[in-house]
């Protein structure tokens, strides 16, 4: 099944990592989380996948009206509390999470973010 940026349009491709469940655009480079990782995220492998450029990233984040990419769901945009320049988005339903370029890598400097993903995606699971 294909799936699409919610931002861009772009096509998405799997990211070739076992542990991480997660899609990267391959037009903007935003990232597309379906689940939770299964292993620890940590900064080295975040840097890994989070190739896009930042700048891009800003752009793309003024779009914030978007449908998640999975299930159709409208995506609600979460302000990190932390880090009140990141502004990711979460889907309601099927709980994907999406990053544009540059801010996944920038989200998972701080520890408790790590553990408050994990929250947010596994929240229909527990």
């Amino acid at each position: 099944m294909e799936i699409f940026c919610p931002k861009c349009g772009g096509q998405f491709k799997k990211i070739d990592d076992e542990t991480l469940p997660a899609f990267r655009c391959q037009t903007c480079s935003g990232l597309w989380f379906t689940s939770q990782p299964k292993s620890d995220t940590d900064i080295d492998l975040a840097t890994k996948i989070d190739v896009g450029d930042p700048t891009i990233g800003k752009i793309y984040d003024l779009l914030s009206d978007v449908d998640c990419p999975s299930c159709k769901t409208k995506l609600a945009t979460v302000c990190d509390p932390i880090q009140e320049h990141i502004q990711y988005e979460i889907c309601g339903s099927c709980y994907g999470v999406y990053f544009d370029a540059g801010e996944f890598s920038d989200f998972v400097l701080k520890e408790e973010n790590l553990s408050k993903l994990r929250d947010l995606m596994w929240k229909k699971r527990s």
